[in-house]
């Protein structure tokens, strides 16, 4: 009981002081999630819940949380569980990912047009574009993400991981630009 006075008490605090999580906090969650992105099963806990997190019906908090818990241990479940009530917890699940080298960072925007033109010639693409094309532009950026990581998972292959990751890193760095990639895909039919 002391713990989950604890966590309610942070709760909290979180919820009325209008400032971000604890530094530690976030990055410990973000570790976390990026771990859990990487493991194909965890992957698959954290693409449900994020498209819980972005489809705004009651109780989906609590639902992608419990995606989220899905065979975690006590200590990460219990991290969730704290970061999960500050209110840019369903973005730090999004963008969790390792830190890259601004080389590395240089080569990633050309090669997530390659793998959007990609996702738009396989089976289920195209429908998958348009939603990400129709979110961006109802102003739900992080559900057009879930449209295009979903249309990743759906692919399948052997890099199904490294490209959510490419993707996810690519949201970012600059959203932006990401979505105005699927933009220029999707309407240009290539």
């Amino acid at each position: 009981m002391h713990r989950l006075s604890g966590i309610l008490l942070i709760g909290a605090v979180l919820a009325t002081s209008g400032r971000a999580a604890l530094p530690n906090l976030q990055r410990d969650a973000m570790e976390y999630l990026a771990k859990e992105w990487m493991d194909p099963g965890g992957a698959s806990h954290c693409l449900k819940a994020l498209g819980l997190y972005t489809a705004d019906a009651a109780g989906n908090a609590a639902a992608a949380l419990r995606e989220l818990d899905t065979g975690q241990t006590p200590l990460v479940r219990e991290t969730y569980a704290v970061a999960s009530l500050d209110l840019e917890f369903p973005v730090w699940l999004a963008t969790a990912s390792p830190s890259y080298s601004k080389s590395e960072e240089s080569s990633m925007f050309p090669h997530a047009g390659e793998l959007i033109g990609e996702i738009y010639h396989h089976p289920g693409g195209k429908t998958a574009l348009l939603a990400a094309y129709q979110d961006c532009s109802a102003a739900h950026p992080l559900r057009a993400l879930y449209d295009l990581l979903g249309a990743v998972a759906a692919g399948g292959g052997e890099q199904v991981g490294g490209n959510m990751q490419l993707l996810r890193a690519c949201y970012k760095l600059d959203r932006d630009r990401l979505l105005k990639s699927v933009a220029e895909v999707f309407q240009a039919g290539t």
